[in-house]
């Protein structure tokens, strides 16, 4: 097997040698990702290059943020309302920070 550059990546589909270019993509800052997170709702996954998972996550958590509104009538909703909304932008920050990581560790493609 012959040395493969660290742009490319060799592939082996059913027996038969297969090479894929990957180059041109950059490290990602796994901080900035996160701050870019907490700013907006996706942002960090966009910065990562996963623009379809940004955008839906950016539309889910203000769709998360409307159909919980009417919870802010009572005390015990608004409570629920923070729980989902701080677990949801957690777990998009969160994503951001692990996804730049390994772009950084690997310094090619997207996830």
């Amino acid at each position: 097997m012959e040395k493969v550059d660290a742009k490319e990546i060799e592939l082996n589909v059913h027996g038969n040698g297969l090479r894929v270019k990957m180059g041109g993509v950059k490290k990602r800052n796994p901080i900035l990702a996160l701050i870019l997170s907490l700013l907006t709702p996706g942002l960090g996954q966009i910065y990562n290059g996963q623009l379809n998972k940004g955008v839906s996550y950016f539309v889910g958590f203000y769709l998360v943020y409307l159909v919980f509104s009417f919870l802010l009538l009572t005390f015990h909703g608004i409570i629920f309302h923070l729980m989902v909304t701080v677990g949801f932008l957690f777990f998009m920050v969160i994503g951001a920070f692990r996804g730049a990581k390994k772009l950084k560790v690997m310094g090619v493609g997207k996830l």
